[in-house]
């Protein structure tokens, strides 16, 4: 249910790291990471509905716009970055369902 490349990221700055209270779309730095062999089917708005984070209207959209920036800007944000923007979920959220993938935080 997500489109994009099999990797998962590393939060870097800890001013800007998930579950700060900050509500501003700022991310710090993120470092990007092979995802583990075992979770690659498991894709992140897949799981964030599964944990009632997010609806399937939501994910989907925020998809069309990670779709459409890839395809315009040759940009490619990642879902859980969008949702946050979206004020859908956030950031100690998309943690959570990191975590629930078993992406090594």
């Amino acid at each position: 249910m997500f489109f994009g490349r099999k990797a998962c990221v590393r939060w870097g700055d800890s001013s800007n790291s998930p579950g700060n209270g900050s509500s501003d779309g700022q991310f710090g730095e993120l470092e990007e990471m092979p995802m583990p062999e075992s979770n690659k089917e498991r894709r992140f708005g897949t799981v964030a509905i599964e944990m009632g984070f997010a609806t399937v209207d939501q994910v989907l959209t925020a998809m069309n716009i990670q779709v459409r920036e890839n395809v315009e800007n040759g940009e490619h944000r990642l879902l859980g970055m969008i949702l946050v923007e979206m004020g859908v979920m956030k950031r100690s959220q998309v943690t959570e369902v990191l975590l629930a993938m078993g992406v090594p935080m």
